[in-house]
């Protein structure tokens, strides 16, 4: 008895979770490659990146020569959805220290960002971008990043992060939003985030290498700095589409 009625309470709660997702595939028409994609590459490029910090601790940060380097390793994994820019930060702070972590962050970030918008995302062909050209999220970028203000929409739209990035580089591809707009757009968008998380990288890194915990106070410093960076992008983001819709 107890068996059967939890086989049926099982089934009453896993049903709606595949009705949900049934129709949240039919919702994406031919857009649901993408979206495993998108879901699959950034969840195995976070466990690979997770494996590398996990058995590499290296004694001091790497040298300057090195930046270039993982400058375009970051541009490369954001054109290519591999790596979102907060976890990219964490590594580079990590391999590098603070500040020139968030630096090649930031800029192999924005690169991505421009690799994708003009290079990665118009190959999926016009019949996907009319697909998605009237579709919600679509109208806010374009709405938001109209009449002359595309690079401060892009900015209002890094930091306050609706949907994930790799989705805002297809949507700005869509828009279409000017390739230099969203260079410079996402350059200083996503430098509040770039900073806080190769902050924490670096003091993961120095933490492993004194065998001691880090600073509470620098890691609350690091999480408020990216919260605030967050709350002022969505407030942002919300006048942006009240002003449009006005």
């Amino acid at each position: 008895m107890a068996g059967n009625a939890q086989a049926r309470y099982h089934g009453a709660v896993k049903l709606p979770i595949r009705a949900a997702l049934a129709a949240g595939l039919r919702d994406l028409g031919p857009l649901w490659p993408i979206a495993v994609y998108v879901a699959v590459a950034q969840t195995a490029g976070g466990i690979a990146a997770l494996a590398v910090l996990s058995v590499w601790s290296p004694a001091a940060p790497l040298p300057p020569m090195w930046l270039p380097m993982a400058a375009i390793s970051v541009a490369a994994a954001t054109a290519l959805a591999v790596l979102p820019p907060a976890a990219a930060a964490f590594v580079a702070g990590y391999a590098f220290g603070g500040v020139p972590g968030a630096a090649v962050a930031a800029v192999g970030t924005a690169v991505g960002a421009v690799l994708a918008r003009a290079l990665v995302w118009p190959r999926l062909g016009a019949a996907r971008f009319a697909f998605m050209r009237e579709r919600p999220r679509a109208v806010a970028v374009r709405r938001a990043c109209g009449d002359g203000r595309a690079a401060r929409g892009v900015v209002m739209l890094r930091l306050a992060a609706p949907f994930p990035f790799a989705v805002q580089n297809l949507l700005l591809a869509v828009a279409p939003v000017p390739v230099a707009a969203v260079g410079i757009g996402t350059l200083f968008g996503v430098l509040p985030v770039a900073v806080a998380s190769a902050w924490a990288g670096a003091l993961l890194r120095a933490a492993r290498q004194d065998s001691l915990p880090p600073a509470s106070a620098a890691w609350f410093g690091a999480a408020l700095l990216a919260a605030l960076a967050v709350h002022a992008g969505r407030r942002q983001w919300r006048r942006a589409g009240a002003a449009a819709d006005g």
